[in-house]
């Protein structure tokens, strides 16, 4: 159920990338980079008449979020391109679980990949755009 909240507060470190807000207003830009706790959406608007207001605040801040994962596993029987997609395919279902409709994984890099003496180690970096005003 959506309803109107107070100011919204940015729930991890990220660039902002859009807004889709029905009211509330903005306190930070597009592009601005913004940590976790600042305040992205206030819930008082000033009037021309220097007259506060509350309006709360209703809608999204979309901001581009980065994660590493490292994998350091041992592993039996293996064939290198299956091993590299599956371990790929698992960690991207792993970050995508508590994603919205709107929410995305933008650009992935894999940094690291070898198989030595059955040790599997993989390195990848993820680029996401998440709605960083969500509880």
């Amino acid at each position: 159920i959506n309803q109107f909240k107070g100011s919204l507060y940015a729930s991890k470190d990220g660039v902002i990338k859009s807004f889709d807000l029905l009211s509330g207003e903005k306190v930070v830009s597009v592009n601005d980079y913004v940590k976790k706790g600042d305040l992205l959406v206030k819930d008082i608007v000033t009037t021309d008449y220097n007259n506060e207001v509350y309006v709360g605040t209703f809608g999204s801040v979309y901001a581009y979020t980065w994660y590493y994962v490292t994998i350091n596993e041992k592993i039996s029987d293996y064939n290198n391109e299956s091993v590299f997609a599956n371990c790929l395919l698992a960690i991207k279902e792993e970050i995508c679980k508590n994603f919205t409709d709107n929410e995305y994984i933008y650009e992935e890099n894999v940094l690291k990949f070898n198989i030595d003496k059955n040790i599997l180690n993989m390195k990848v970096h993820f680029t996401c755009v998440e709605d960083i005003a969500k509880e």
